[in-house]
């Protein structure tokens, strides 16, 4: 057995809200720098042998290195402030923006931002870093990716960019979406690339010369669902039929940037069959989408999560399956982290009240007791096994429950001897009856958090799931029959 970034996050949420349609992304501002000349967070530098400053003045920030320096250096650096660095590293969807202009030497001007792949920001030598530069001869202006080994001056070019015109003041959007990286010049697009590795904001690179940076600007970049008519107007199935499920399963084991894992697939592949078998209640295929490996990439989740919930309507429930790599508050998908929060925008405005999101990754109203339903010990036909689960459905309530793998400082495991998830192979043995222990033919939230809670230990003493939230207890997830 072998440890991997994975945590079990299931979340039973309730929001009556609009259904969505559509997505579009919307900013929040993070951060915006005035530069008041009574600034403490960016640095103030002054090294009088070389000539080389870096200080606030008239509302801009100034950095000058002599071209004739005694050292010769052709650039240097000088560190950013903290919440400009937190605020980058923290965020995987951003946009940094911000003008420069050469006052001197423009012929021969430098400036960009460095990236520390090492957490070593501040110091010199120890640095492996990764720069995007911009470098300008007065007419042309040069945008590149580059490399750099314990602070040598001299940089390796990864990747050139296209050439833009060279203006007095230039704009810069530096856009951050995942692992992709999108630099703008003036409004131009002059450079994509995907880097996958740790890459933390770390210092303000700049050539010989004077340079004036103003206008910095941090955006958080947000899903943002229109609303459209509800499914009841939409002709959807009404409270007065058999409540519809809704299901959205994604499993990856093969990433473009990520340490590849084994079973996720496994995992996914066995929720779709027992969901539409009797005891996940015969969901027909048309309300089940399964994406796998490539298929699972950020946009396509998001977009089947918002084509298949804006169908349901209050009566229905909606369930999202996730497995593979995680983080805090992110999901890994095949090309690159989606934001829990994008998810739950989706979610969150489908009109249904029961709402189930599991996600198999690392890290992760009321409601009353209702009578039972059939005779302990009774067995049930497929087709009685079918009624059965949908008509207690029916009858629990609505609410939101979340029930985690493991704990929070704790993580959980794949087993090739089970050849998936700990925690996913455990869940679907209780499923399938094993967690049935007032033999009532049905699988209650509070019966599979009990069975989890004994099994997924008892195989591994390191991982411990957890059920939180206000939910009934009686809620079914499954049901048995002979």
């Amino acid at each position: 057995m072998y440890l991997v970034m994975r945590i079990i996050l299931m979340m039973a949420c309730v929001f009556a809200a609009i259904a969505s349609h559509g997505q579009s992304i919307t900013r929040t501002p993070l951060y915006q720098e005035g530069f008041d000349s009574g600034s403490r967070e960016w640095s103030h530098v002054t090294i009088d042998d070389l000539g080389y400053e870096a200080y606030i003045n008239q509302g801009k920030y100034v950095c000058r290195l002599p071209e004739n320096n005694s050292m010769g250096w052709a650039w240097t650096f000088v560190s950013l402030p903290d919440r400009i660095r937190q605020t980058v590293d923290s965020n995987s969807k951003i946009d940094l923006e911000f003008d420069w202009t050469v006052t001197s030497n423009r012929d021969d001007s430098r400036i960009g931002l460095m990236f520390d792949t090492y957490n070593i920001r501040d110091g010199c030598p120890g640095g492996d870093f990764r720069a995007i530069l911009f470098e300008g001869d007065g007419a042309t202006l040069e945008t590149s990716f580059s490399q750099t080994m314990n602070c040598n001056r001299d940089l390796k070019w990864i990747i050139d960019g296209t050439d833009t015109e060279d203006r007095p003041t230039n704009h810069v959007k530096i856009s951050k979406d995942n692992y992709t990286w999108t630099v703008y010049v003036n409004g131009k697009n002059v450079l994509d690339f995907n880097y996958s590795g740790s890459m933390r904001l770390a210092q303000l690179n700049y050539g010989r010369g004077t340079y004036l940076v103003d206008n910095i600007s941090i955006y958080r970049k947000n899903l943002s669902v229109a609303p459209v008519a509800s499914a009841n107007q939409q002709g959807a199935t009404t409270s007065s039929s058999n409540p519809r499920i809704w299901i959205l399963l994604a499993g990856i084991d093969n990433y473009l940037y990520q340490t590849p894992l084994n079973y996720t697939v496994n995992d996914v592949r066995a929720m779709y069959n027992f969901w539409t078998s009797a005891s996940g209640g015969r969901i027909p295929r048309n309300q089940i989408v399964l994406l796998e490996n490539q298929e699972a990439t950020v946009d396509n989740i998001l977009r089947n999560a918002n084509r298949l919930f804006s169908q349901a309507s209050q009566n229905d429930i909606i369930i999202t399956f996730l497995s593979g790599h995680g983080g805090y508050g992110s999901f890994a998908s095949h090309d690159g982290t989606l934001d829990y929060q994008n998810l739950n925008v989706i979610i969150n405005r489908s009109n249904a009240r029961k709402k189930l999101c599991i996600i198999d990754a690392c890290h992760s109203g009321s409601f009353s007791r209702k009578e039972v339903l059939t005779s302990r010990g009774e067995t049930l036909d497929p087709d009685q096994s079918v009624n059965l689960f949908y008509a207690a459905l029916s009858r629990s309530g609505d609410g939101i429950a979340y029930l985690l793998a493991c704990r929070a400082n704790q993580l959980s495991v794949e087993s090739p001897e089970l050849q998936h998830g700990l925690f996913t192979y455990y869940f679907l043995e209780g499923l399938n009856g094993a967690a049935d222990t007032d033999r009532d033919n049905l699988i209650t939230i509070q019966e599979i958090y009990s069975y989890l809670a004994r099994r997924v230990p008892a195989y591994e003493a390191t991982q411990n799931p957890e059920l939180q939230g206000t939910y009934d207890p009686t809620m079914p997830l499954a049901v048995i029959h002979k």
